[in-house]
């Protein structure tokens, strides 16, 4: 369309004009995908996943907090799969970059993961975090040996909470780790799990201290790729609101 105006003005078009044209339309490209990439968090929930999200609004008008439902909150609204790979729409520069860099295909973004409704062990303990921090509580990740779940401060203490179980233990995960809570453990297994291959593995992967870990308060469970997935979030707008800029500036350049 540039070139043809210039061509009826009996003018070519100038290399200032071209390169205006091209970084106007990028900019209004990568603009409408960036306005696209909020649509799958407010809009695209599925079903199951709905009252999770009426949930953790609740919570971040001041609702009452109460750890048991939380975590049956979030097993109930996701189903177990692996991976959860992020959408095209939802970022079109992290989904790109994922092919790349593989990691960044997947999301420690709360909103997100409720959305897409699949997740794993550390994305329902993400999912988790993100409900109790929305209330006011201190939280910290948990890894047993490749297995992630959460420790949350609820009632003045610590409290391992698994939502990828449904189990809430009021003690830290250093405490659970002795002998003497192995009985324990066991039992609120067997409500939640029901299956004693299950319980075996989670009581050896529970009671083997050395490959336990426990992360700082409030830290990601990943926090290089939480960087960089935040930075392609910046970059999702920086880059369309760049191209505009200098497009219009290149246009007023010429004019």
């Amino acid at each position: 369309m540039v070139a043809q105006a210039w061509r009826e003005e009996g003018a070519q078009p100038s290399s200032h004009g071209v390169v205006s044209g091209v970084l106007t339309s990028l900019g209004v490209l990568t603009f409408t995908l960036a306005i696209l990439s909020i649509l799958p968090v407010r809009h695209h929930a599925s079903d199951m996943s709905k009252p999770l999200f009426t949930y953790l609004r609740e919570m971040q008008r001041g609702g009452v907090f109460e750890l048991d439902e939380a975590t049956r909150q979030v097993r109930d609204g996701t189903r177990h799969a692996q991976p959860r790979h992020v959408h095209f729409l939802e970022n079109w520069m992290q989904w790109a970059a994922g092919f790349v860099y593989s990691p960044l295909r997947r999301t420690q973004d709360t909103h997100r993961l409720i959305a897409g409704g699949l997740a794993e062990c550390s994305e329902r303990s993400q999912i988790l975090k993100g409900i109790a921090e929305a209330a006011g509580l201190p939280c910290r990740f948990v890894g047993l040996n490749g297995h992630v779940a959460l420790e949350v401060f609820y009632q003045d203490r610590w409290h391992f909470a698994d939502p990828e179980y449904g189990m809430v233990l009021p003690f830290s995960l250093r405490e659970l780790e002795q002998p003497a809570q192995a009985d324990y453990v066991r039992d609120a297994l067997a409500i939640t799990v029901r299956n004693p291959w299950v319980t075996e593995h989670y009581m050896e992967i529970l009671q083997s201290a050395e490959d336990n870990v426990v992360f700082p308060v409030g830290a990601a469970i990943s926090p290089r790729l939480h960087r960089l997935e935040q930075l392609c979030a910046g970059l999702l707008w920086l880059l369309p609101s760049t191209c505009l800029a200098l497009g219009w500036t290149l246009r007023l350049y010429r004019g």
